[in-house]
C-alpha cells in the first residue's frame, strides 16, 4: 500500500512539475510576442518618420529645382538685357561720331552676299565702317523642353562676318581654319570689335558670311549689311 501511495506522488508531482514547465514556456512565449509587437510598432513608427522625411526631402528638391530654374531664366534674362544696353551703348556712340562727321560726305548702306562681298575705297574718299551685320540666327527646330515646361528653340546657327582679305592678304580661310578679324556674330555673345573702322582711300578688302560655330563654319547664302559713311579727303 506505501510502495502505491509513493508511485501516486511521484506521478503527481511530475505532473504538476510538467504543468508548470509548460505555464512557464507559455509565459516565457507570450512575453516574447509582446516584445516582438512593440518592436514591430517601433519599426512602424520609424517607417512613417521615415516616410514623413523622404516627404519633406522631395518638397525640398522641388523648391530647390523652381529655384534653380528661376535662377536660370533670371541669368539669361539679365544676360539678353546686358546684350541689348552694350549694342544701345555702341549705337549711341556711332550716333555721337556720325554727328561729327563733316558735310562732305555721304551716308550708304550696302546689301551684299558671299558673291559681291568685294569693296573699293574710291580715289579721293575714305570710307568709315560704322557697321557691318545679317541676320540673327538660321535653322533651329521648336521642341517642348520637359524640365523647363516651355518651348525652345534648338539646333540654330549663328551668323558670323569675317574680313576675308585686306589689300590682297589673306585674313580668314574656312578650309585651313585661320579666322581673321571677325565684324560680326550675331548670337552667343558680341564680336568684340569696336566701330567704326577707317579705311583710306584705295583700300581693297573681301568680306565672308558664314553660319556655324568655329572649326564648323559654312558658307551662309543670306544677305548681310554695311554701314558706313563716305568722306572726302
Amino acid at each position: 500500500m506505501r510502495f502505491l501511495f509513493v508511485i501516486f506522488f511521484i506521478s503527481t508531482f511530475s505532473f504538476s512539475q510538467s504543468k508548470k514547465d509548460l505555464e512557464d514556456k507559455i509565459t516565457h512565449l507570450n512575453n516574447s510576442l509582446i516584445d516582438l509587437q512593440s518592436q514591430n510598432n517601433n519599426l512602424n513608427t520609424k517607417i512613417e518618420n521615415i516616410e514623413t522625411q523622404k516627404k519633406e526631402l522631395d518638397k525640398h528638391v522641388n523648391d530647390f529645382r523652381t529655384k534653380y530654374e528661376n535662377v536660370l531664366n533670371d541669368r539669361v534674362s539679365q544676360e539678353k538685357t546686358i546684350s541689348s544696353l552694350e549694342k544701345t551703348m555702341d549705337s549711341l556712340k556711332t550716333s555721337a561720331k556720325i554727328s561729327t562727321v563733316s558735310k562732305g560726305s555721304n551716308a550708304k548702306l550696302i546689301a551684299f552676299d558671299n558673291g559681291n562681298a568685294s569693296f573699293t575705297v574710291p580715289e579721293g574718299k575714305r570710307w568709315e565702317i560704322v557697321n557691318v551685320f545679317s541676320d540673327y540666327v538660321v535653322g533651329g527646330v521648336v521642341e517642348y523642353d520637359e524640365y523647363l515646361k516651355k518651348n525652345e528653340l534648338n539646333n540654330t546657327s549663328s551668323i558670323r562676318i569675317f574680313i576675308k582679305d585686306l589689300n590682297g592678304v589673306e585674313k580668314t580661310n574656312l578650309v585651313k581654319h585661320i579666322y581673321g578679324t571677325q565684324l560680326y556674330r550675331s548670337s552667343g555673345g558680341l564680336s568684340g570689335f569696336s566701330y567704326p573702322i577707317i579705311f583710306p582711300e584705295k583700300t581693297t578688302f573681301n568680306l565672308i558670311v558664314v553660319k556655324g560655330d568655329l572649326g564648323n563654319l559654312e558658307m551662309f547664302d543670306g544677305e548681310a549689311y554695311i554701314s558706313l559713311i563716305e568722306v572726302d579727303n
